[in-house]
């Protein structure tokens, strides 16, 4: 589905699908404070998810194997 927007560059309506996926991710997830949050890859959509769980307050580690996503 698309929306148009006026407001918003390319650049910035592109990074809505993928923070949505986070967004999405984190509300199944359903994170308690007291969870141990695991996010396997430090990509876009892995960083979009540790975003959204870091509202949680919950404890969260992210794991890639490249160094450079992890920096």
């Amino acid at each position: 589905k698309l929306h148009r927007s006026d407001a918003l560059s390319l650049e910035q309506l592109a990074l809505g699908e993928t923070l949505g996926i986070g967004a999405h991710a984190t509300s199944r997830a359903q994170i308690e404070p007291d969870d141990e949050v695991l996010i396997i890859g430090a990509g876009p959509i892995g960083l979009g998810v540790a975003q959204f769980a870091g509202q949680s307050r919950a404890p969260i580690t992210v794991l890639d194997v490249s160094a450079e996503r992890l920096r």
